[in-house]
């Protein structure tokens, strides 16, 4: 009984720390994808600019 309830919470825990690390992945790639985004739009502002710099 109590080495089956040490399993149960150990699976529980287990899976919650694969939802956290689930979770933190995606909100870094969306955080990764925005900022590349904007750097995009920088440069392509920049070369409308001044369109003799080559980036």
């Amino acid at each position: 009984m109590i080495l089956n309830k040490l399993t149960s919470i150990t699976s529980i825990r287990m899976s919650y720390y694969k939802i956290v690390l689930t979770r933190l992945i995606f909100s870094l790639i969306s955080v990764l994808t925005t900022y590349s985004n904007q750097l995009r739009a920088t440069i392509n502002l920049i070369q409308l600019l001044n369109p003799t710099k080559q980036f």
